[in-house]
């Protein structure tokens, strides 16, 4: 069952999206008369009642207090120059959380020398905020 995140969460999130009416249709919805919103978690109620967290249904994750949507890495991945098709993941420690990003790369043709890894790495720093550049 995913959990939901309805009316106190909604009172900021009043018009939606900004500009975006694909998130809108996406993310929120009706649920017993209240406007809500599908917050990505993946969530199962006990026989008691209690609610309990079991990850993401999408590709967000949490890496040192940032929230960080692996699809945006995945998009400036597969922009570098020479780059037939590309993926960031997140290496998780034995306890689930996020230790490291990671950037696979398939080039065009060959592979990458140091120079054009590095050339990589500062044109994603110009793409994308710090936190959010894989190894």
């Amino acid at each position: 069952m995913e959990n939901y995140a309805s009316q106190a969460i909604m009172s900021c999130h009043e018009g939606g999206y900004l500009n975006n009416p694909r998130l809108n249709a996406e993310k929120l919805f009706e649920h017993r008369n209240h406007r809500a919103f599908r917050n990505g978690d993946l969530g199962e109620i006990d026989a008691s009642g209690l609610v309990f967290c079991r990850g993401r249904i999408d590709d967000q994750i949490k890496f040192n207090g940032f929230r960080i949507e692996l699809s945006d890495i995945d998009h400036a991945l597969q922009r570098l120059d020479g780059i037939a098709s590309a993926a960031a993941v997140a290496l998780r420690r034995p306890d689930g959380t996020v230790g490291r990003l990671l950037g696979f790369l398939v080039r065009d043709n060959g592979l990458p020398d140091k120079e054009i890894l590095d050339a990589y790495k500062k044109k994603l720093n110009q793409m994308l905020p710090s936190y959010m550049v894989p190894s």
